[in-house]
């Protein structure tokens, strides 16, 4: 949630232009991770959900590194970065768990 707090700050500090092409593509990504933590719990199929996670923490670190190479786009990139690795690394560790229950 921490993550999701700063990108949404980040987004809304961007200019419109960074906001419509980057921002927008990126705050879709982290939409799509916090949704389906939110829905963890009831999911039936936590093995998909959990993988479907993982591809977009790889989304939301690409877009990172990208943000790294745009003009116009200034946070503090590391930081997000590690969050966004820390996120990666508890999802991997539910998908380990959730391989070994089945």
């Amino acid at each position: 949630a921490e993550l999701d707090e700063i990108l949404i700050q980040d987004v809304v500090s961007m200019s419109r232009d960074l906001r419509v092409v980057y921002g927008e593509n990126l705050r879709a990504a982290m939409a799509r991770i916090m949704r389906c933590i939110f829905s963890y719990g009831l999911e039936d199929n936590k093995v998909a959900l959990l993988k479907s996670i993982s591809a977009d923490i790889d989304l939301v670190k690409h877009y990172l590194e990208l943000g790294q190479r745009l003009k116009g786009v200034k946070f503090a990139f590391e930081h997000r970065v590690t969050l966004a690795v820390d996120l990666g690394r508890l999802t991997g560790g539910l998908l380990k768990a959730e391989g070994r229950r089945t």
